[in-house]
């Protein structure tokens, strides 16, 4: 499975954008900057979705594409709360950077946000 910080550089590369272009044509399309040291590193950070929704459309991908989860690209159309919950879930899960009360965390919430 690719890495979110892979397929961001991917992406970036494909539309010939360095990390100095890549902020300015986000913020002149979004109004917010981000920072590109969160999105290169390995691991990715716990983004807001709206921040995510953002960056699909921004590359015109789908959720599940940009997390590396999917080869398929998708478009940023495809993209709804469940496959948001999903992927998130499937980064923080099978990452040894956070630990087991902050995965049993997201887990109660995301059974709270479910009524399960």
């Amino acid at each position: 499975m690719i890495k979110f910080n892979e397929r961001f550089m991917q992406l970036c590369i494909e539309r010939n954008l360095d990390c100095e272009s890549f902020k300015k044509r986000f913020y002149e399309s979004y109004g917010y900057f981000i920072e590109t040291d969160s999105l290169c590193n390995e691991y990715i950070e716990l983004l807001e979705f709206g921040i995510i929704k953002d960056l699909c459309n921004f590359f015109d991908v789908s959720f599940a594409y940009l997390l590396g989860i999917s080869s398929n690209r998708g478009n940023k159309y495809e993209v709804n709360p469940y496959d948001e919950v999903i992927g998130i879930c499937s980064v923080v899960f099978t990452s040894d950077k956070y630990s087991s009360d902050e995965k049993k965390e997201l887990y109660l919430s995301i059974c709270k946000m479910f009524n399960e």
